[in-house]
């Protein structure tokens, strides 16, 4: 399902309270291009692992379990809800689906505090810098910001990554500096253990 321009998979049929298995942004073909890339690199340096002689198994151990989590780093921040709030996953789900014309007390309830939320909000908006966002029926707050690529309110959004496809918010944040972080360790590390072979090999 199409969450703004997020693509939703679900494991199950949607419920309300139930977020994504995975998604994938609008910029999935520069996501491709950097699975291929860390393919490519994890492939080389697996390979590179073997060619170094001189070194104790376990150093190579190590540099192979950096790789691994390196990758599983980056698969888990590419898929990850990005931080799109619950709200929005109901509100937008029960759209596509169209239960909006089956509206049961609750959900009329629901509707009536969100049109209240929305009044207020006009009062608010010249003394502070909430808003209430229209495409996503949601009030916002100084940590949530409407992603225009995404078309999707994202939390704490850091930035839009165009080859993570999609952005970086607290659903994956940590994830996306993990593996960035990961990989330099990853390069550093390899470099060490060239530098250490060759002097084994004197």
């Amino acid at each position: 399902m199409k969450i703004g321009e997020l693509r939703c998979l679900f494991l199950k049929c949607y419920k309300k309270g139930r977020t994504p298995f995975m998604s994938v942004g609008p910029q999935w073909q520069f996501t491709i291009g950097l699975f291929v890339f860390a393919i490519l690199a994890a492939t080389y340096f697996i390979f590179m692992i073997n060619v170094l002689k001189n070194l104790d198994y376990r150093f190579k151990v190590v540099h192979f379990l950096l790789i691994i989590i390196n990758v599983f780093a980056l698969i888990l921040g590419v898929f990850q809800n990005p931080g799109v709030p619950q709200s929005v996953f109901d509100y937008k789900l029960k759209k596509q689906l169209g239960k909006n014309d089956q509206k049961t007390d609750n959900e009329e309830d629901e509707e009536r505090q969100s049109l209240n939320q929305r009044d207020s909000s006009q009062i608010k908006r010249n003394t502070s810098r909430n808003a209430f966002c229209e495409p996503c029926n949601l009030q916002k707050d100084q940590t949530v910001y409407h992603c225009s690529d995404c078309d999707v309110c994202i939390k704490d959004l850091d930035h839009h990554c165009m080859f993570f496809s999609k952005c970086i918010g607290k659903g994956n944040v940590y994830m996306f500096y993990t593996s960035i972080i990961l990989l330099f360790v990853v390069f550093t590390y390899f470099g060490v253990m060239v530098v250490v072979d060759a002097v084994y090999k004197k």
